[in-house]
């Protein structure tokens, strides 16, 4: 269309009065000649002016307030919108955001309002059908942008220079420049009022070229933000300032403080968000720091450098990505002479969240003093506390007395002191004392040289059998949770994490006898059979055999051996949330001393026509034979066979892979199947809930049939139900309960096909049920088959 055409057909909508739920109507013309010529044009429209760039912005520079023109004022008002094409020429990437004018553009004025908002346009075709900026989105709104661009208009060209507000002290010498200065953005859209045809180069001046969208075409806009000399020549203590130690970035956000009248501290501390500089509050902000901020921490070090360790491992950093690194090896070059920076490095490396790795652990070894090392070990990290685990093996060796007492060692690594500590435990004297002597060799990977001294005393049997004790504890609102390879070794550290992160008291601690051969095979039965219900976890058993997944190291797996038992209490917890009563054991326990020896020892001579197992600590025999093996016992197991079973860690002749025979390339695993204490002897804890649980139920099937004219329902209780009432559609069913009193049946008479609501009292509290669907008899009716 032309420009006469559709001002022709604007002039005809002004006159017949036509009412519009869309004001806006957008009009694109080429070039400005031709914006020159619409205005023009448009001014001819009886009783229309021009919107006053008073009414939009409330300052200078600021930016247009679009929304003012949805005042009911302009109800039935026509009126021209000018620099609408200016305003999505700059600031295109903010609109998309803050949808300025878009929101006016999809205004919905009220049904009857005849006013006109017309928005003259020129060279922004590419801003306007921005998909991102959505302004042709609305296809209602299609009809009300008229094209009245032509193929053979003149390309336009324009030069448009944006300063920033740091030259506002210099508007004197910028008018001297090539071009026309327009201070502030009231100034640059009152210019597109009635601007001049000819003119193309323009200088502007404003607060808001962060938000400018840089151009390189035709039409340029470029943008010059420039201001390190303003800030030098402002702010007090910025001589110091350079490009190498303040960045673009940083002198961007110094600028606005140096306009302030600020001072370079004083600044420095607000844009770090602090009054008073602190190091450690700092970097403990650390990772949140944008590179221009982590510059500037860097500046007051440099304005202000200190004798902290922290000030100098930023007069040693070139490149601030490596200051973490920088924070966790560099102490290993000073601490002998800065003994004073060990504690600015434990607290760097906490607030940090820092955690040593290899090469931590590398400068560590080079330390002499075991007890030395445990000062430069921050933080809980897998990698940390298997290097304390290593470390302590090897402290053992040495010195046991002095590693088994360290506080520092206790305070570092609980869970390793918990497992250690058996004096809250009840057990044989000479049971406590070998387990001492098991735990100890276990963590120094070493053997014992007196087996028989090692094992002199020790009386098994003295203990009940598993079963009988957990029988002792069963009721009608317990589950046992069983762990694989749970022996007596995990009793304390178990127990330490039960009281400390359970809300719970343990009811009792026991011991209990496994059933021989020690494998889940002859075990299993005690949960499979019972009517109790049971849980299961396994990965203790794994990490026996398997170590961890792409890790030989021996100390990796006993790092989560030791994790995973004092994180049982996350599955207790989440079994408390059904049950009043936990009851935990295992189905045996597992010996590193056997499966070291394993590789350190001679195989024993099978017997004749024995089959043997399990590295051989145990070997099956025919019913009738009785051979004499030293140290061993012959046992009936559960499967009714009779099997050898090693007390000690002799075993059997057999080729196989345990755990390997070097002391100090400790590699993975543990055996069970023999009958030593570690093996034998399991825990046995019962946990009571401090907290009651809600009753629920659920219902055994949510859809039925009609059955001879009957409903039949099973509803399942978490807790034994004494008196139940259960109501649909006001019809009471008629209730009979099991012998536990936690399943119910209900039967209903008189009740059509449907989805119902179901009022359920439980020992007189109500009990939220879902709705029941109730399906027709075979035939379709409501009862029996057809006759």
């Amino acid at each position: 269309m032309t420009i006469q055409e559709v001002v022709a057909a604007l002039q005809a909508e002004k006159q017949a009065n036509v009412p519009s739920r869309f004001p806006c109507r957008a009009i694109m013309v080429k070039n400005i000649s031709g914006y020159c010529d619409l205005l023009s044009e448009l001014k001819k429209i009886s009783d229309i002016h021009l919107v006053d760039t008073m009414e939009l912005f409330s300052g200078a520079d600021v930016m247009p307030k679009y929304e003012n023109l949805k005042d009911s004022s302009y109800k039935d008002k026509w009126v021209i919108l000018t620099g609408v094409g200016e305003y999505l020429r700059l600031f295109a990437k903010s609109e998309m955001n803050d949808r300025r004018f878009a929101s006016l553009w999809g205004y919905q004025a009220p049904e009857d309002s005849t006013g006109r908002i017309i928005i003259p346009l020129w060279g922004c075709e590419a801003q306007w059908f921005d998909k991102s900026l959505h302004l042709m989105a609305d296809l209602r709104q299609q009809d009300f942008y008229y094209d009245c661009t032509n193929v053979d208009d003149e390309v336009q060209q324009m030069k448009l220079l944006i300063l920033s507000g740091d030259f506002e002290g210099y508007i004197s010498k910028l008018e001297s420049m090539k071009g026309n200065l327009k201070i502030g953005l009231q100034d640059w859209f009152e210019y597109w009022s009635d601007p001049v045809p000819k003119k193309t180069e323009f200088v502007l001046l404003t607060r808001r070229y962060r938000s400018v969208s840089t151009v390189n075409d035709k039409i340029s806009v470029h943008v010059i933000s420039d201001t390190l000399s303003m800030i030098q020549e402002s702010m007090k203590g910025a001589s110091a300032l350079t490009k190498d130690n303040c960045s673009d970035e940083m002198q961007k956000i110094l600028f606005d403080y140096a306009l302030k009248g600020k001072s370079l501290d004083a600044s420095l501390l607000s844009i770090l968000n602090v009054s008073s500089f602190s190091g450690q509050d700092i970097m403990g902000k650390w990772k949140t720091l944008d590179e221009s901020h982590r510059m500037f921490v860097k500046l007051w070090f440099n304005l202000h450098p200190d004798n902290t360790y922290l000030c100098h491992c930023f007069s040693i950093t070139t490149n601030l990505k490596n200051i973490p690194d920088v924070i966790m090896l560099e102490i290993f070059k000073n601490w002998s002479d800065k003994p004073n920076w060990v504690q600015e490095y434990r607290l760097l490396m906490n607030i940090m969240g820092l955690s040593p790795d290899k090469r931590v652990f590398k400068e560590l070894d080079t330390i002499p003093i075991y007890e030395q090392r445990l000062d430069f070990i921050v933080g809980n990290s897998i990698e940390a506390r298997t290097y304390i685990l290593n470390m302590f093996g090897n402290w053992m060796r040495v010195n046991s007395s002095q590693a088994l007492s360290s506080e520092k060692l206790k305070k570092l690594y609980p869970e390793l002191s918990a497992y250690l500590d058996d004096e809250k435990i009840s057990l044989d004297d000479e049971i406590k004392h070998y387990m001492a002597k098991y735990k100890s060799y276990k963590l120094k990977n070493t053997l014992p040289e007196d087996e028989e001294t090692y094992f002199n005393g020790i009386q098994t049997d003295i203990y009940d059998t598993r079963y009988s004790i957990l029988s002792e504890y069963f009721d009608s609102d317990t589950i046992v949770l069983w762990i694989d390879a749970l022996g007596i070794e995990w009793l304390p550290l178990l127990r330490w994490s039960l009281l400390s992160n359970c809300d719970a008291s343990i009811k009792a601690v026991s011991i209990g006898q496994a059933r021989l051969p020690t494998e889940t095979i002859f075990n299993d039965n005690e949960w499979k059979k019972t009517t109790i219900p049971h849980d299961k976890l396994d990965k203790l058993d794994k990490l026996a055999h398997k170590g961890v997944i792409d890790d030989d190291n021996y100390y990796s797996c006993v790092q989560e051996q030791l994790t995973f038992v004092a994180n049982i209490y996350q599955k207790v917890n989440e079994l408390m949330q059904q049950y009043h009563r936990i009851i935990i054991t295992g189905d045996h326990g597992t010996s590193r001393l056997a499966a070291r020896l394993f590789h350190n020892r001679d195989g024993m001579p099978v017997p004749n026509g024995g089959t043997v197992f399990s590295h051989g600590r145990y070997c099956l025999i025919d019913d009738q034979s009785k051979p004499s093996v030293p140290n061993t016992r012959i046992v009936k197991a559960a499967d009714g066979n009779h099997y050898v079973v090693y007390e000690n860690y002799d075993h059997f002749k057999i080729s196989g892979f345990a755990a390997g025979a070097d002391d100090d390339n400790a590699v993975y695993g543990e055996v069970h199947g023999g009958a030593t204490p570690e093996e034998l002897l399991v825990p046995v804890i019962v946990l009571d809930s401090n907290r009651d649980i809600p009753l629920s139920g659920e219902w055994e099937k949510d859809t039925v049939k009609i059955s001879m004219k009957k409903v039949k329902l099973q509803i399942n209780f978490n807790k034994p139900v004494n008196q139940l009432q259960v109501r649909i559609a006001g019809i009471d069913g008629e209730t009979v309960c099991a012998s536990d009193k936690k399943i119910w049946n209900i039967m209903f008479r008189g009740i059509g096909k449907g989805t119902y609501s179901v009022q359920v009292y439980a020992n007189n509290k109500i009990v939220t049920m879902p709705d029941i669907t109730i399906k027709p008899a075979l035939g379709g009716g409501e009862g029996d088959l057809p006759i």
